[in-house]
């Protein structure tokens, strides 16, 4: 028609359905649009109509994916969907999410996020779009020159985008074939050709039916060669250091302890395996066809992608454990390590990712920390607390809390300075549940150690726990609550932690719920003599807990018990507390009845003994109560149990303080024999437990000073009076009388029968039950709440002679005992 009959061309598109692809993870929009022409009077004259697709595409859609949020967005941004379809669109993001989790193993891609090739390029660089039915079209073009191959192999990727054109593709004979032979030869030779043809077997990679077809034409073992040529030849671009950065470390700046045998720092850092300039090419075979090729800017970024490609083909196909124990044997994590220096995030989430799943294996974590991976990771953090890519933090997370669980990797983390950035995303992240528990995670591994629990002082680690405790969206944290347990045994963090909005948080969520855990934060806090006098206040709802709940939640009980225990240097009444709340029966039933409490509560009610025992009334009132004669039956039915006994044995202790109970136990209980007895017990603290008990007793009591001064010369000489014995028996031809034998060894014979075994040795105990005892006693709920990373230092500790001692003296004394740990490093045979 002439151009002057129609005015204008008149577009409408028309909504239509919205549907769930068949295999993808996307939403399929249909729509209608129509074109007419309209002539003078503004009808159609001519018309058309084409009916047309959308694909929008959910990449991160997972588990935890808020549905509603998502449909509002996708509504927002897609002009197609009319708003009243809200709650389809919900339903069909609903039925994605749960699809994803459920689909059948053959349709599943083989992990969650996959390197996009080109991910904006829909048609090829000529404008030329991809369709099916002219495959063996571009297939004809991979026989011809590079050009052509690229152009070939490009439309072919563009195919392979199409989930849907996967299972076509693979029933063409010839494709895999040829695709295969061309990377094989002629990947060297341009980089886009390598890009597209490594990119079309990635895209199969994605779903395990089609791995078969990735294996069977060995592109695996051929990407590895890729990987390693590249590395070699390549220049590794290392991110420019500012100008105001240069001279600074990633070392953390905290201050560490000058003791040169407890400093975290027990030897030189080995020098990073990964590369940062060029490598030696003078032996390479295309070396003469480098030198006159001149590197264009973007062949960097070109060479990054490929890399990229490459590896998520590799961790695609490592889905299987036969094929991943292959492709660690090919050394591919010292590939991971060299490719950790670029500044690709495409390329640095594949190489993280892989690391992670390849961080559950323990030969494998061992390549890692000999590679000295650790030392390239601060750098990669830094992207994610400077430059808010939030996106690289989930796959760095997972790789260092998978490496945090070995303790030379972790030390290595606080070294580099991971801690203060950590401390940042804890804040950060505080609103969203899988990042926040992989940083307190990490920062819960970091506490356990008593040599890092002081470095938390130095941020605002605290500050930050404290902001989450009291929030009632992430308050009930159990990694929250243990972090705050280890972190609590340090002063200065105890000190913060008493904040009265962190303290009545904690103190009403653990009497409400019975929180055991809550508890024991608060337990550990008063663990510090000056922390004490603040929380004199809860010792009677404790002591209410304890006579409630000592049966029916007795790990809640075991954490009052100990509360209460740590009361000491206090001006808590405990003798109107245990009259008011009838602890006495209590703890009476608890010794005699076996089955009513398990043997922690029992040495927690021990440990709180011992701090009562220092007030001479409550001494008085274990006497009234036939307490000390349960004690001394207790002693000789757990003698097997080293922490039981030096617990009952450091409540003789206090007791023998007081004139009116001192008499009592020297002159009516058998428990000056138990203490001759014990110092020839294995463990050293017990030794000196019983030789300080004994030398008040011969102080006071002079019916006992001759045996005490014999049996402590026998304790001593032990070994020397045994080699005397053995020589007189051993000797034939010295006959000796019995007075001259008397005059020879001492007045008491070292070998008499033992009150408390019934073998007739004093040594009854053997190296192996020792041994048991030590694990037992080491236990976190064994005694007074301890770091599992706990130093093995030797204490001595002096005790008093003489009844003058002031009662600062005897407290002291008394969180001595309580802090003592018994290990087989200080066993003494």
């Amino acid at each position: 028609m002439p151009a002057g009959e129609a005015r204008y061309i008149k577009k409408k598109v028309k909504t239509g359905t919205v549907d769930i692809h068949p295999t993808d993870n996307c939403l399929v929009v249909n729509y209608e649009v129509e074109a007419f022409i309209l002539g003078d009077d503004g009808q159609p004259m001519i018309g058309d109509s084409k009916k047309c697709q959308k694909l929008i595409r959910f990449h991160s859609l997972n588990p935890s994916t808020n549905c509603a949020a998502l449909a509002k967005d996708v509504i927002a941004k897609c002009k197609l969907i009319h708003p009243s379809k809200l709650n389809e669109v919900q339903h069909l993001l609903s039925y994605l999410q749960y699809r994803r989790q459920c689909v059948p193993a053959m349709l599943v891609k083989s992990t969650d996020t996959v390197v996009d090739v080109n991910p904006f390029e829909e048609t090829s660089k000529s404008g030329e779009k991809a369709n099916l039915l002219d495959l063996e079209d571009y297939i004809e073009l991979l026989y011809d020159e590079v050009p052509d191959k690229i152009k070939g192999s490009h439309l072919i990727l563009l195919l392979c985008k199409d989930a849907s054109n996967l299972d076509e593709l693979t029933k063409n004979e010839s494709l895999a074939s040829v695709l295969s032979r061309v990377l094989r030869e002629d990947w060297k030779k341009s980089v886009d050709l390598a890009v597209n043809l490594v990119g079309i077997f990635e895209k199969f990679s994605e779903y395990s039916a089609f791995h078969k077809v990735v294996l069977q034409h060995k592109i695996g073992s051929l990407c590895i060669e890729i990987i390693s040529q590249e590395l070699k030849s390549g220049v590794v671009d290392v991110e420019p250091i500012k100008d105001d950065d240069k001279g600074k470390s990633f070392r953390s700046k905290l201050p560490v302890r000058r003791n040169v045998k407890s400093a975290l720092i027990t030897e030189l850092p080995k020098k990073s395996q990964i590369p940062v300039v060029k490598s030696d090419r003078r032996h390479s075979m295309i070396e003469d066809q480098a030198k006159s090729i001149v590197p264009e800017p973007s062949n960097s970024r070109k060479r990054d992608q490929l890399l990229a490609v490459c590896f998520s083909l590799l961790l695609n196909i490592s889905e299987s454990e036969r094929i991943e124990d292959k492709i660690r044997k090919r050394n591919v994590v010292a590939l991971l390590a060299q490719s950790l220096g670029r500044k690709s995030i495409q390329l640095l989430s594949v190489v993280l990712r892989f690391l992670r799943k390849l961080s559950v294996y323990k030969e494998n974590i061992d390549s890692i920390a000999s590679l000295n991976v650790i030392d390239a990771l601060p750098r990669i953090l830094l992207l994610t607390t400077k430059e808010n890519n939030d996106s690289i933090a989930d796959d760095l997370l997972p790789l260092l809390h998978n490496l945090s669980f070995e303790r030379q990797l972790c030390e290595q983390m606080i070294r580099v300075g991971f801690l203060p950035e950590l401390v940042k995303l804890a804040e950060k992240y505080k609103s969203m549940a899988t990042r926040r528990k992989y940083v307190l995670t990490l920062l819960y591994h970091f506490s356990m150690d008593d040599r890092v629990k002081s470095m938390f002082a130095y941020t605002d680690s605290v500050n930050v726990i404290i902001d989450m405790l009291v929030d009632a969206r992430t308050g009930d944290d159990p990694i929250l609550k243990a972090l705050c347990v280890n972190l609590a045994l340090n002063n200065k963090n105890s000190q913060t932690l008493c904040d009265h909005r962190v303290i009545s948080a904690i103190m009403e969520k653990a009497f409400n719920e019975k929180d055991a855990v809550c508890v024991k934060i608060v337990r550990n806090i008063v663990s510090h003599s000056n922390t004490k006098p603040m929380f004199e206040i809860y010792a009677s709802e404790m002591a209410k807990c304890v006579k409630l709940y000592t049966h029916s939640h007795q790990n809640f009980a075991h954490e009052c018990i100990g509360f209460l225990a740590n009361l000491s240097t206090t001006d808590v009444d405990f003798n109107a507390l245990f009259k008011k709340f009838q602890l006495f029966p209590l703890i009476k039933r608890c010794f005699m009845e076996a089955d009513y409490v398990h043997d922690d509560i029992r040495l927690e009610l021990l440990m709180l003994l011992g701090t009562v025992a220092y007030d001479e009334s409550m001494s008085e009132c274990l006497f009234q109560n036939d307490i000390l004669a349960l004690l001394i039956k207790l002693i000789k039915d757990k003698q097997e149990d080293d922490e039981v006994v030096l617990q009952i044995i450091f409540v003789f202790y206090q007791v023998l303080q007081h004139p009116l109970t001192r008499d009592y136990v020297t002159k009516h209980t058998d428990a000056p024999l138990y203490f001759i007895d014990l110092l020839h017990d294995n463990s050293p603290n017990i030794r000196k437990l019983c030789a300080a008990c004994l030398d008040i007793i011969k102080d006071f009591d002079d019916a006992w000073t001759e045996r005490v001064k014999t049996e402590k010369f026998q304790w001593h000489n032990s070994h020397w009076l045994e080699m005397i014995r053995n020589q007189m028996l051993s000797s034939g031809n010295v006959e000796r009388t019995d007075d001259e034998t008397e005059d020879v060894l001492p007045k008491y014979d070292l070998f008499q029968q033992s009150l408390m075994f019934q073998s007739g040795s004093h040594l009854s105990l053997s190296v192996d039950a020792s041994m048991e005892m030590m694990n037992i006693i080491n236990s976190e709920e064994s005694s007074q709440s301890i770091s599992e990373y706990n130093s093995d230092a030797d204490f001595d500790v002096e005790f008093p002679k003489k009844i003058s001692t002031p009662f600062e003296e005897r407290y002291d004394l008394h969180d001595d005992f309580d802090n003592l740990v018994l290990d087989e490093s200080s066993k003494e045979l």
